[in-house]
């Protein structure tokens, strides 16, 4: 269960590795999109005299922008797990302490309750009440209040507590989806670069099976078609370009086999996501020499 684990009489709490990788991903993948959107609109709207210097300048910029953010992205993504485990909140129940890293360990008081309360405008926060007031996970994303909710239920069984979840929480829904198969659908969608995400981000923070495999298997299929765009932009460009056709005629062989493409394309990711979505771990027939060794085992995909 994400956020809370138990063995024996010792009870922990702790972040979410996903959590930061989400954030990681956010400053990666959109942050720098963000950057070069508003330099590029400002410098379109409000810049009359144009140069190639003040171009240069502009672009620079730009440049630097987007760098800070993937950077600070790329950082935030490799120390997830790391960061996650350094705050671990440990309760042992049996000795009566509460652990925490950097901490001496402190005499464990019973709360009144476990309580799941808002963190901004789109977070969450779990912590105890009572005599010692005390948070245990400081700020989760909105679309992680479910788990967060599970989480404060099990600890609230395992302490002997009430658990006081909203009703907001348990219903969150978020960028990252709360069961594995939605989210391996998502990782098949057409859309290049949002699948790529959904892709990493499983990779980095998921065990699960099937969503792994969805994973690695859109990666491949992305590869290969980007191999079959290139190929096709060479084999149709090169004849169309010597034989010095109309434009019309030119716009029309060139447009039509990658508009056939690009269906055939959208049909067979829409078909491995609508496979997925229903908790199959289809293996594409001409990507089974590659992929058929990431497939799950039959138990561990039913």
């Amino acid at each position: 269960m994400r956020y809370f684990e138990a063995s024996g009489d010792r009870v922990a709490i702790r972040e979410s590795a996903r959590d930061r990788l989400t954030r990681g991903a956010l400053w990666l993948f959109v942050a720098p999109s963000l950057v070069a959107a508003t330099g590029w609109t400002g410098y379109g709207l409000f810049v009359e005299e144009r140069s190639v210097g003040l171009l240069l300048v502009t672009g620079g910029v730009v440049a630097l922008g987007c760098v800070g953010p993937a950077l600070f992205g790329l950082y935030t993504m490799a120390t997830a797990n790391r960061t996650a485990h350094a705050r671990r909140v440990v309760f042992d129940l049996g000795e009566r302490l509460v652990e925490r890293r950097g901490a001496a360990p402190a005499v464990y008081r019973k709360p009144d309750a476990v309580r799941v309360a808002r963190a901004g405008l789109l977070g969450w926060t779990l912590r105890l009440d009572g005599e010692t007031p005390m948070t245990l996970v400081r700020r989760v994303p909105h679309g992680s209040g479910r788990a967060l909710a599970e989480a404060a239920d099990a600890l609230a069984e395992a302490l002997g507590v009430e658990a006081r979840v909203p009703a907001a929480a348990r219903t969150a829904m978020g960028a990252i989806p709360h069961d594995e198969d939605t989210w391996a659908a998502l990782c098949y969608l057409p859309l290049d670069g949002v699948n790529f995400a959904y892709c990493l981000m499983a990779l980095l923070s998921s065990r699960h099976p099937r969503l792994r495999f969805a994973a690695k298997q859109s990666l491949v299929q992305l590869a290969v078609e980007a191999f079959l765009a290139a190929c096709l932009s060479g084999c149709l460009g090169i004849p169309l370009v010597a034989a010095s056709a109309p434009f019309a005629v030119e716009a029309a062989a060139f447009l039509c086999p990658f508009t056939i493409f690009g269906a055939l394309r959208v049909t067979v990711r829409l078909t491995a996501a609508l496979r997925a979505y229903r908790k199959t771990a289809w293996v594409m027939p001409w990507l089974g020499p590659i992929v058929r060794r990431w497939a799950p085992a039959p138990r561990e995909a039913s």
